[in-house]
């Protein structure tokens, strides 16, 4: 949560190919942002200790 900005950004766990993916929305919510806009997705691989 980006509470400074009011944001909630979501985050989803995806195992691709036997792999597992966190993918979290980067936020820059702005009514000025043309219809169909969707927020942008950082992924990150999780890796093994």
């Amino acid at each position: 949560m980006m509470l400074d900005k009011k944001e909630a950004l979501q985050m989803t766990i995806k195992a691709i190919n036997g792999k597992e993916y966190l993918f979290l929305e980067c936020g820059d919510f702005n009514p000025t942002h043309p219809k169909g806009w969707q927020t942008p997705l950082m992924v990150v691989e999780k890796t093994s200790k």
